[in-house]
């Protein structure tokens, strides 16, 4: 092994080239080497309940380096394992990657992702346009390329997080950043459109496009500041969605930021639910909201034109579905 790798101090034959740690500090990616056995046993340390041995931690050591990594839910967490060539120093290695499903996936329900980077394969520039593809896809409304300076100008540290500026940076040669829809986003893209910042044409667009923008983000900030005085009133937990809104999502048809910010404050919609709701804040059951796919157009809170928001007793899942799905 080289000397650049890490070891983990709880399991010394375990090697480790790459960590990577979201905005939470929790594990999404690591790399890691060892023979069969080992990497079972280290992996075999995180399925079993803390009382009984079980390991939510461990920590890197290289030297007089050390960075303990959390890992809270093993469960959620990937796992992708090669062998590689028998003549190795050390006989017969795996090469074991674990990762979350974000590194893979966006989580469109939280317009939000994960991107990794590696630093010998990818430059500075490469990884810059990737981001701006993923915001493209998770923004719910349309973003024309030539937007894309003017926009990242105004509002790059609300659009994309490098890991490098986290409190837990990642470790070793893959590199990464948290790219995120901030809520509201849509309507600053509306207001930039029509305070003519943002152009249809790229030959019309003003050359303090970016100013334009910064200052319609501020009014909507100070929109939303004004309109918006409750809190939220239990967590959501993890938020996730079924099929049937996953593809309302990827038409833009609707916006679920909007809907769980009203959830999380009370707002519960066409729910004949509400009285239960309100008594579940005390009593710690399971709430349900109801909304409309369409404001426009008639809700009774169940079938067509629905959207159930459930957000289960124990406060751990949050699931946007449609009546049909449930």
């Amino acid at each position: 092994m080289q000397t650049s790798l890490f070891s983990i101090r709880e399991f010394a034959d375990v090697f480790v080239d790459a960590a990577v740690r979201d905005t939470n500090g929790d594990l999404a990616f690591l790399s890691m080497y060892g023979r069969d056995t080992v990497i079972l046993q280290f992996l075999a340390s995180f399925s079993l309940p803390t009382g009984q041995g079980g390991r939510r931690d461990f920590t890197l050591v290289r030297g007089h380096e050390q960075h303990c990594i959390a890992l809270p839910e093993p469960e959620k967490l990937q796992k992708l394992t090669g062998r590689l060539p028998r003549n190795t120093l050390f006989g017969n290695l795996t090469h074991t990657w674990l990762y979350g499903e974000g590194v893979i996936k966006p989580d469109r329900a939280n317009r939000r992702a994960l991107l990794l980077r590696h630093d010998d394969s990818e430059s500075v520039e490469a990884f810059d346009d990737r981001i701006w593809l993923l915001l493209r896809e998770l923004c719910p409304v349309p973003l024309l390329d030539h937007w894309r300076w003017p926009l990242v100008a105004a509002m790059g540290d609300k659009l994309v997080t490098p890991l490098q500026t986290t409190d837990t940076p990642p470790i070793g040669k893959v590199d990464g950043a948290e790219v995120a829809i901030p809520d509201g986003f849509e309507d600053i893209v509306s207001m930039a459109v029509a305070t003519g910042a943002l152009t249809l044409n790229q030959a019309d667009m003003p050359g303090d496009a970016g100013q334009r923008i910064a200052r319609a983000a501020q009014a909507v900030l100070r929109a939303q500041a004004v309109t918006d005085t409750r809190v939220p009133l239990f967590d959501l937990g993890r938020v996730v969605c079924t099929q049937g809104i996953q593809d309302l999502i990827d038409a833009n048809v609707v916006n679920p930021m909007r809907l769980l910010h009203r959830h999380e404050r009370g707002d519960w919609g066409a729910s004949s639910d509400g009285y239960r709701n309100d008594q579940a804040l005390r009593d710690g059951s399971r709430i349900f909201s109801a909304y409309p796919i369409d404001p426009e157009q008639p809700c009774t809170g169940s079938g067509g034109n629905t959207i159930w928001i459930i957000t289960e007793a124990d406060r751990s899942v949050t699931t946007l579905l449609l009546p049909s799905e449930y």
